[in-house]
């Protein structure tokens, strides 16, 4: 899963470990966004769409462990890294 060195927009994920939901704070607001979700396979498991500057996505059905997220704009990807779910 690559991630990038010097990604363009900041993320901020909380709580991180999450269990219910995840709150998305960018550093800059995107327009024809996604937040996309991986699981420990590579697997897109969800896609939610981002615009502006924040945004929250659920993650109470979801699997505890280790998961990938890719935030990108018009298909560009900003922004990789990882969140952990807890119960």
């Amino acid at each position: 899963f690559p991630l990038l060195p010097m990604p363009s927009v900041k993320v901020k994920l909380s709580p991180n470990p999450a269990s219910k939901y995840l709150k998305i704070e960018l550093g800059s607001s995107v327009a024809n966004g996604y937040f996309e979700v991986y699981d420990a396979q590579s697997k897109l498991i969800r896609q939610v769409p981002m615009n502006g500057n924040s945004g929250q996505i659920g993650v109470n059905d979801l699997s505890v462990g280790m998961y990938y997220y890719k935030l990108t704009e018009n298909k560009k990807l900003l922004n990789s890294g990882t969140f952990v779910v807890a119960k």
